[in-house]
């Protein structure tokens, strides 16, 4: 029996109180020539709202738009194309009215032609009116078979219309060669992030809150501007009726709004590669192939951050050639918080094995590599392992000037640490001193 069509599937979502981000919808705009538009970002960067308010803004200018958003029954082809003819025939009633898809996967093919052609001779009736069509959750149909449809639309597109595909994961399309013979558009998570006006405006005006710059700088600083963090902050803020200040200054994937909405829009369903590749990875700061590959003593870390990469899955890149990442803060706070709870006693391993690594590349002369091996020294907590990477390094970070930096590390080790290095108890002396802190310098010095 054939599943009914659900008509809200058909209908883009309401906006309400949303920030009016004029930039980014004179991009598309100026992306309309192009035929296909692609906005990809993970969850909760505002995706679906842009591309809602962008079809409101094409419909009030006189464009005739329509609207799909899939679900996982619509990785089978058959499926898809139902709710494709029926997406289109809001557009015009007559396309694909004497069209079904049925289970012949041979006809498929034939049936996307067929609704490409009726496409076209509407627009060559009309050749003045633009017709748009967004396609949301993009990511729920996988399948190769429906792969292959979308690539089929996206190559034939007629002028003067335009897809609009909205997913989490960029989608098994050509769209290198689209990209370079200008038939694309895009809008990465860069573009989707809020500046600080913008979360300003968001706080004020949709979540009806009052709060000072500060504030609105530490949580936009914490989200990274990532638009359902703010919003998740925003109501960690609203329902706290005890320290506002407080719970600004600490907010974190601690916060039970933050842990849900991820856990229940990323987390859940991962593979179970992804998720040991997540928990491993956790501890680092930053990470590249070669340092996963001494956490997880395996070879295969280039693979599987290419495919987080690819996935969108909260990986930000450090470098244009895609060699350094660091997960987002928030995302990073939880798969820590994570990996506490799942496998604890794995933690100090994971420290030691990258302080190892780090240590390494620090002999290439790698400054930010010295610092991350102490950092995961004073993590693991290893206190001999750091005294160790202390008294090889102590005089390079001082000549460098980065005199916070050692007086911290210093302080942390214990009393015999500096009784087995008494130039590092000479250093500490020194710092402790110049930071005016003269009787403890003193005695350490007597």
């Amino acid at each position: 029996m054939t599943l009914p069509l659900l008509l809200a599937r058909l209908r883009p979502p309401p906006l309400r109180g949303v920030v009016r981000r004029t930039y980014l919808i004179d991009r598309l705009d100026a992306g309309f020539a192009a035929g296909l538009t692609l906005i990809v970002a993970p969850a909760g960067f505002g995706k679906t709202t842009l591309a809602a308010a962008w079809l409101e803004h094409l419909a009030a200018a006189g464009a005739n738009t329509a609207w799909l958003a899939l679900g996982e029954a619509e990785s089978d082809p058959a499926r898809f194309l139902d709710y494709l003819a029926a997406a289109l025939r809001r557009l015009d009633p007559a396309i694909g009215a004497d069209l079904s898809a049925g289970r012949d996967p041979a006809a498929h093919a034939s049936i996307l032609i067929a609704l490409l052609n009726h496409l076209t001779a509407l627009i060559e009736e009309q050749p003045e009116q633009r017709y748009v069509l967004a396609i949301d959750d993009l990511h729920l149909a996988e399948s190769t078979a429906v792969d292959a449809l979308l690539s089929t639309l996206a190559l034939h597109l007629p002028a003067g219309f335009q897809l609009l595909l909205i997913s989490r994961i960029d989608p098994a399309m050509p769209l290198a060669r689209l990209r370079a013979t200008g038939r694309l558009c895009e809008i990465r998570e860069r573009d989707l992030r809020f500046n600080r006006d913008e979360a300003a405006a968001f706080f004020s005006e949709t979540m009806g809150l009052k709060l000072d710059e500060a504030a609105i700088a530490a949580l936009h600083g914490r989200t990274e501007g990532w638009v359902a963090g703010l919003q998740l902050a925003a109501l960690a803020v609203r329902d706290n009726h005890e320290s506002e200040q407080a719970l600004i200054a600490d907010f974190a994937a601690s916060h039970r709004y933050v842990l849900d909405y991820l856990s229940d829009e990323v987390l859940r369903g991962l593979p179970p590669e992804t998720m040991r590749f997540l928990l491993i990875t956790a501890p680092l700061n930053r990470m590249c192939a070669p340092l996963c590959d001494a956490l997880r003593d395996s070879s295969d870390s280039a693979v599987l951050l290419d495919r987080l990469a690819q996935s969108n899955l909260f990986v930000v890149p450090l470098d244009p050639q895609g060699v350094w990442y660091r997960y987002h803060h928030l995302f990073a706070d939880l798969l820590r918080r994570e990996a506490a709870l799942r496998d604890p006693q794995s933690l100090p391993q994971l420290h030691q094995r990258a302080s190892d690594w780090y240590a390494m590349l620090a002999q290439t002369g790698d400054q930010d590599a010295l610092a991350e091996a102490l950092h995961h020294a004073a993590a693991a907590p290893d206190s001999a392992r750091l005294a160790q990477l202390l008294s090889r390094h102590a005089d390079q970070i001082w000549q460098r000037g980065e005199l916070d930096l050692l007086r911290g590390r210093l302080s942390a080790l214990a009393q015999e640490q500096l009784a087995a290095y008494p130039t590092l108890a000479v250093h500490l002396a020194w710092l402790q001193i110049t930071a005016g802190q003269y009787q403890a310098g003193m005695i350490r010095c007597a």
